[in-house]
Protein backbone atom coordinates (compact mmCIF):
# COMPACT_ATOMS: atom_id res chain seq x y z
CA UNK A 1 0.00 0.00 0.00
CA UNK A 2 2.74 2.28 1.03
CA UNK A 3 4.39 1.95 -2.86
CA UNK A 4 0.77 2.64 -4.35
CA UNK A 5 0.71 6.01 -2.30
CA UNK A 6 4.48 6.50 -3.46
CA UNK A 7 3.81 5.74 -7.24
CA UNK A 8 1.26 9.05 -6.60
CA UNK A 9 -1.96 7.28 -6.73
CA UNK A 10 -3.67 7.16 -2.86
CA UNK A 11 -5.35 3.92 -2.38
CA UNK A 12 -8.57 4.08 -1.50
CA UNK A 13 -10.88 1.57 0.71
CA UNK A 14 -11.68 -0.84 -2.07
CA UNK A 15 -7.72 -1.01 -2.27
CA UNK A 16 -7.32 -1.64 1.09
CA UNK A 17 -10.55 -4.61 0.57
CA UNK A 18 -8.64 -6.25 -2.00
CA UNK A 19 -5.39 -6.57 -0.13
CA UNK A 20 -6.42 -7.55 3.05
CA UNK A 21 -9.21 -10.13 1.85
CA UNK A 22 -5.99 -11.68 0.50
CA UNK A 23 -4.20 -11.42 3.54
CA UNK A 24 -6.98 -13.32 5.59
CA UNK A 25 -7.96 -15.80 2.87
CA UNK A 26 -3.90 -16.69 3.26
CA UNK A 27 -3.98 -16.92 6.95
CA UNK A 28 -2.30 -13.67 7.96
CA UNK A 29 -4.38 -12.08 10.12
CA UNK A 30 -2.20 -9.99 11.89
CA UNK A 31 -0.93 -8.32 9.11
CA UNK A 32 -4.83 -7.92 7.42
CA UNK A 33 -5.77 -6.28 10.80
CA UNK A 34 -2.59 -3.96 11.16
CA UNK A 35 -3.56 -2.55 7.44
CA UNK A 36 -7.21 -1.81 8.32
CA UNK A 37 -5.62 0.00 11.13
CA UNK A 38 -3.32 1.74 8.65
CA UNK A 39 -6.16 2.61 6.47
CA UNK A 40 -8.60 4.08 9.63
CA UNK A 41 -5.11 6.08 10.79
CA UNK A 42 -4.71 7.50 7.08
CA UNK A 43 -8.48 9.02 7.79
CA UNK A 44 -10.30 6.90 5.14
CA UNK A 45 -13.47 5.68 6.24
CA UNK A 46 -15.08 2.80 4.67
CA UNK A 47 -18.69 2.27 4.47
CA UNK A 48 -20.57 -1.25 5.64
CA UNK A 49 -19.72 -2.72 2.93
CA UNK A 50 -16.16 -3.12 3.53
CA UNK A 51 -16.77 -4.60 6.75
CA UNK A 52 -19.46 -7.18 5.91
CA UNK A 53 -17.46 -8.21 3.07
CA UNK A 54 -13.99 -9.06 5.88
CA UNK A 55 -16.66 -10.45 8.33
CA UNK A 56 -17.85 -12.48 6.10
CA UNK A 57 -14.52 -13.94 4.66
CA UNK A 58 -13.93 -14.32 8.37
CA UNK A 59 -16.72 -16.15 9.13
CA UNK A 60 -15.96 -18.63 5.78
CA UNK A 61 -12.69 -19.50 7.27
CA UNK A 62 -13.71 -20.47 10.92
CA UNK A 63 -12.29 -17.62 12.17
CA UNK A 64 -15.68 -16.04 14.37
CA UNK A 65 -13.60 -14.25 16.76
CA UNK A 66 -11.67 -11.90 14.53
CA UNK A 67 -14.94 -11.42 12.69
CA UNK A 68 -16.16 -10.36 15.81
CA UNK A 69 -13.23 -7.81 16.67
CA UNK A 70 -13.64 -6.56 13.19
CA UNK A 71 -17.61 -5.91 13.88
CA UNK A 72 -16.70 -4.06 16.95
CA UNK A 73 -14.50 -1.67 14.49
CA UNK A 74 -17.19 -1.43 11.75
CA UNK A 75 -19.65 -0.39 15.31
CA UNK A 76 -17.05 2.39 15.89
CA UNK A 77 -16.80 3.39 12.77
CA UNK A 78 -20.07 2.97 10.46
CA UNK A 79 -23.67 3.62 11.94
CA UNK A 80 -25.78 2.78 9.46
CA UNK A 81 -26.26 -0.88 7.69
CA UNK A 82 -25.24 -3.17 10.32
CA UNK A 83 -28.20 -5.40 10.32
CA UNK A 84 -27.07 -8.20 7.57
CA UNK A 85 -23.74 -8.37 9.64
CA UNK A 86 -25.57 -8.56 12.56
CA UNK A 87 -27.38 -11.53 10.73
CA UNK A 88 -24.40 -12.83 9.41
CA UNK A 89 -22.59 -13.34 12.88
CA UNK A 90 -26.11 -14.50 14.49
CA UNK A 91 -26.62 -17.08 12.29
CA UNK A 92 -22.59 -18.24 12.16
CA UNK A 93 -22.50 -18.38 15.94
CA UNK A 94 -25.65 -20.57 16.41
CA UNK A 95 -24.41 -22.68 13.67
CA UNK A 96 -21.21 -23.36 15.49
CA UNK A 97 -22.74 -24.04 19.28
CA UNK A 98 -22.23 -20.51 20.34
CA UNK A 99 -25.84 -20.07 21.33
CA UNK A 100 -24.82 -17.13 24.20
CA UNK A 101 -23.41 -14.97 22.08
CA UNK A 102 -25.73 -15.25 19.67
CA UNK A 103 -28.57 -14.18 21.63
CA UNK A 104 -26.13 -11.19 23.13
CA UNK A 105 -25.82 -10.12 19.39
CA UNK A 106 -29.77 -10.36 18.86
CA UNK A 107 -30.18 -8.54 21.80
CA UNK A 108 -27.59 -5.90 21.01
CA UNK A 109 -29.39 -5.14 17.92
CA UNK A 110 -32.76 -4.93 19.44
CA UNK A 111 -32.02 -2.52 21.73
CA UNK A 112 -30.38 -0.68 18.91
CA UNK A 113 -33.61 -0.80 16.86
CA UNK A 114 -31.75 -2.74 13.72
CA UNK A 115 -34.14 -4.80 12.25
CA UNK A 116 -32.75 -7.91 11.80
CA UNK A 117 -33.83 -10.72 8.71
CA UNK A 118 -32.39 -14.25 10.53
CA UNK A 119 -35.16 -16.16 12.55
CA UNK A 120 -35.48 -16.08 16.15
CA UNK A 121 -35.46 -20.26 15.76
CA UNK A 122 -31.45 -19.77 15.48
CA UNK A 123 -31.25 -18.86 19.12
CA UNK A 124 -32.88 -22.06 19.95
CA UNK A 125 -30.88 -25.25 20.33
CA UNK A 126 -33.44 -27.56 19.57
CA UNK A 127 -34.35 -26.12 16.55
CA UNK A 128 -30.55 -25.09 15.17
CA UNK A 129 -28.51 -27.89 13.71
CA UNK A 130 -25.06 -26.98 15.25
CA UNK A 131 -22.49 -27.83 12.43
CA UNK A 132 -19.20 -29.80 13.88
CA UNK A 133 -16.31 -29.59 11.44
CA UNK A 134 -14.53 -33.15 11.11
CA UNK A 135 -11.00 -33.51 11.34
CA UNK A 136 -8.82 -32.48 8.16
CA UNK A 137 -6.93 -35.16 6.26
CA UNK A 138 -3.13 -35.45 6.98
CA UNK A 139 -1.88 -33.69 4.16
CA UNK A 140 1.66 -34.09 3.28
CA UNK A 141 4.34 -31.34 2.93
CA UNK A 142 6.47 -31.28 -0.16
CA UNK A 143 9.29 -32.41 2.16
CA UNK A 144 7.96 -35.67 3.50
CA UNK A 145 8.17 -38.50 1.01
CA UNK A 146 5.73 -41.06 0.43
CA UNK A 147 6.48 -44.73 1.44
CA UNK A 148 7.57 -47.16 -1.10
CA UNK A 149 5.29 -48.54 -2.79
CA UNK A 150 2.58 -46.09 -1.81
CA UNK A 151 0.06 -45.28 -4.65
CA UNK A 152 1.54 -43.02 -7.50
CA UNK A 153 4.99 -43.56 -6.28
CA UNK A 154 7.91 -44.46 -9.09
CA UNK A 155 8.57 -47.71 -7.31
CA UNK A 156 4.60 -48.54 -7.88
CA UNK A 157 4.41 -47.72 -11.27
CA UNK A 158 7.86 -49.60 -11.78
CA UNK A 159 6.91 -52.47 -10.22
CA UNK A 160 3.21 -52.35 -11.98
CA UNK A 161 5.19 -52.24 -15.50
CA UNK A 162 7.35 -54.62 -14.31
CA UNK A 163 3.96 -57.20 -13.81
CA UNK A 164 2.51 -56.03 -17.33
CA UNK A 165 5.17 -57.14 -19.15
CA UNK A 166 4.99 -60.89 -17.29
Amino acid sequence: MRQLGESGCAPDWISYYIVVRLLYLTGRFVRGNRLVDQMLDERLSPGARFYRGLVGVLCGLERVDHALKMFERMKRCCVQDQGPTYDLLIEKLCRSGRFDAGKRLWEEAAERGIILQCSKDLLDPSKTHVFRPTVPAVKLCPRQKRKKGAVGTKEKVQKEKGHASL
